[in-house]
């Protein structure tokens, strides 16, 4: 029977345990996973009633503004409206996959989805950002002497509140998608020795 080594970077540990040591830090992972699928589709219902809401909100602006002589409403409904069904389909996607499915409770994986939900949502932040950037751009040059100057303003006002809008939303998952990082991080931190069918495995945190 070979032992097999993996090495984490992480504090210095050292404890040895069995089977039963594996199996609760196996647990312990898949109570973690059970609560990191239930916060991923929360976190998208969010953004389909963010998405929803301002779909609605466009379509009545635009309904009841003309382009000629109201641009600066029709722009902002106009674009929130094409933010709206966009962050619906996005979420439509997400959900149709039929979720991540059944919570694993192996180590590796386990953090390897966590992190890169993780990675995802601290880019989305960064885009958030830049949309809301974006968007002061257009309104300060919809008060300058540029041709359309008021649909500038409305498509920038709809650019900033869409920006802060998401920017609170994937604020709120990375959040709590940091706190399930940090307590698997903190499991693989913890040196475990199990048997395998293949022999003894043994996990050293250095």
């Amino acid at each position: 029977m070979l032992p097999t080594f993996a090495l984490l970077p992480h504090r210095a540990c050292a404890q040895s345990g069995g089977g039963s040591a594996s199996q609760g830090q196996n647990r312990q992972v898949r109570v973690l996973m059970r609560a990191h699928e239930q916060a991923q589709r929360s976190h998208l219902w969010r953004v389909a009633a963010w998405g929803g809401a301002n779909l609605a909100v466009g379509v009545a602006l635009m309904g009841a503004s003309r382009r000629s002589s109201h641009p600066a409403r029709f722009g902002y409904g106009l674009q929130s409206g094409i933010w709206g069904a966009v962050n619906l389909g996005i979420v439509g996607v997400g959900l149709s996959g039929g979720g991540p499915g059944a919570a694993t409770g192996a180590l590796a994986p386990a953090l390897d989805a966590v992190r890169g939900y993780h990675d995802i949502l601290l880019l989305n932040m960064g885009l958030n950002v830049a949309y809301t950037g974006v968007g002061a751009a257009l309104l300060a040059a919809g008060y300058r002497d540029v041709e359309s100057a008021a649909s500038w303003r409305g498509h920038g006002a709809a650019l900033i509140v869409q920006g802060l809008g998401l920017l609170a939303l994937d604020g709120m998952a990375l959040w709590g998608a940091r706190g399930r990082l940090a307590e698997l991080v903190d499991l693989a931190g913890r040196a475990t020795l199990s048997m395998g069918p293949t022999g003894a495995r043994l996990v050293l945190a250095l």
